[in-house]
């Protein structure tokens, strides 16, 4: 069952964190009452290697992915989108690939999102790119819990350490958020706790339509402090293409690693059934060796969690431009009628190519992956 129960304590929603050379700052919302979720606590270790996947559905009930949904669905119908992205026309481009092509004349790829009354901004001489989010545009917080239901507050004051959940006023689909951890800093983002957590909160949508995606180009200053999500109708075409196996068994429980056969943009896939922590560890040291070099990467989070995109990027010296996380998947937006109306496979392939680590790239990072993969499941 899932409790219901009003929090009278208040707090606010954060103070400093800091991160080696670069701290972020976020700016307590005084007053601000958002619905509170309070996930299932996680299993402990003695229940299993490091814990399994579970779902809503023997509860018959998927109350989070509801949640988001109806909370979202209400500021569209307050006016607080700058469009209806639901009229928006989309079509699968002919080929073997499937590619997606949305045409959306209002959408730009430099639209942030606006905070009226809290600020995420760096202090000392990085010059990235505030983030800034109208306070109206929250839809709910997200918290830790410890019972073995999820929790629901209809209304309650933003606790200290929370995930806010906010609305993106300029959605590429349908149900577009932002989702803000705790943990603001960009080294911070992909630790392995963070990422157990943004995996418990996919698991708990429960909703096989829903993506979460995360970037990081810092050539570009996008180190954002956030991931993104929404609901598209359907599998990306990443998801739909062959797999070359890397590291690890299907028949385990442990991880596997495989490469995604044929495809533009070179790239691999982590993946475990029954083990989210693990999964979670290893994705965030490979995170974090690629953050360490400066790597331009982005990720895509399928199948209730249990599934990691990883799209390796180039970095060119004469142009700064990096794909998206759905770009990678094979989802593209077009302003123009005539270029939505044009657009071949050949040309999104090229699109894909043009950002692709090229083989001994690949190789190496195959390799590395491997080892790290070694180093965490064999401790």
């Amino acid at each position: 069952m899932v409790s219901v129960k009003q929090l009278e304590s208040a707090y606010s929603f954060l103070k400093l964190n800091s991160t080696e050379q670069l701290k972020w700052h976020i700016m307590a919302l005084k007053g601000s009452n958002a619905p509170l979720y309070r996930l299932k606590a996680p299993l402990s270790e003695e229940a299993g290697a490091f814990g399994e996947f579970s779902s809503n559905a023997e509860e018959g009930q998927n109350l989070l992915g509801t949640l988001l949904l109806a909370q979202w669905e209400d500021r569209a119908w307050k006016g607080q989108l700058k469009y209806d992205v639901t009229s928006c026309e989309t079509k699968v481009i002919s080929g073997g690939m499937k590619f997606i092509a949305q045409l959306n004349e209002q959408w730009s790829s430099n639209s942030l999102a606006l905070f009226e009354n809290t600020d995420i901004q760096p202090l000392g001489s990085s010059r990235m790119t505030n983030v800034k989010i109208c306070r109206d545009n929250i839809l709910l917080c997200i918290t830790r819990g410890e019972s073995e239901s999820p929790e629901l507050i209809p209304s309650a004051v933003l606790p200290r350490e929370g995930t806010l959940v906010f609305v993106n006023a300029n959605p590429i689909e349908y149900g577009h958020i932002y989702v803000v951890p705790y943990k603001c800093g960009p080294s911070e983002v992909l630790d392995k706790v963070s990422l157990e957590y943004i995996s418990q909160i996919a698991v708990e949508v429960d909703d096989c339509f829903f993506r979460m995606f995360y970037e990081y180009a810092p050539s570009t200053n996008s180190c954002p402090v956030y991931f993104q999500a929404n609901f598209f109708a359907g599998a990306l075409p990443v998801e739909l293409l062959e797999l070359i196996p890397v590291y690890g068994d299907s028949f385990e429980k442990g991880l596997q690693i495989l490469e995604v056969a044929q495809y533009p943009i070179k790239t691999l896939l982590f993946t475990s059934k029954e083990n989210p922590k693990l999964l979670a560890g290893v994705v965030s040291e490979i995170c974090s060796v690629l953050q360490e070099h400066n790597a331009v990467f982005s990720l895509l989070i399928t199948d209730n969690g249990r599934k990691f995109f990883l799209f390796p990027q180039v970095q060119s010296s004469s142009t700064v431009c990096h794909l998206s996380a759905w770009e990678c998947g094979g989802y593209f937006i077009f302003n123009k009628v005539t270029e939505f109306e044009h657009t071949s496979e050949e040309e999104i392939s090229n699109r894909l190519a043009s950002v692709s680590l090229d083989d001994e790239g690949f190789q190496a990072l195959k390799q590395l992956c491997c080892c790290i993969a070694n180093k965490v499941v064999v401790p």
